[in-house]
């Protein structure tokens, strides 16, 4: 039988101590790679359209803010890390 030539050993990881694995994993937020707060826009037929992301709550309602004065709508800020969903009415002057 011939002999496997050009075979790389390949050492596994363990992924307890990757810094992939400590970077997305780690239960401080701080350093993780997806913003914990999304900010989705409210349509009349109950669906809702991603439109941002957030590191906090003050970035949150300020990206709220912007968004509403070139899109005037309800929002929806959604925490990844809670599953809490806080509503922003658009106030329209009737």
């Amino acid at each position: 039988m011939p002999r496997a030539t050009n075979v790389a050993c390949i050492t596994p990881v363990q992924p307890a101590t990757s810094v992939l694995y400590q970077l997305w994993y780690k239960p401080n937020r701080a350093n993780a790679m997806i913003p914990p707060l999304d900010i989705f826009r409210l349509e009349s037929d109950g669906q809702l359209i991603w439109r941002a992301s957030a590191d906090g709550d003050d970035a949150a309602q300020r990206r709220v803010k912007i968004l509403m004065a070139s899109e005037p709508a309800d929002y929806v800020i959604y925490s990844q890390e809670t599953g809490h969903k806080t509503f922003v009415r658009c106030k329209t002057d009737a």
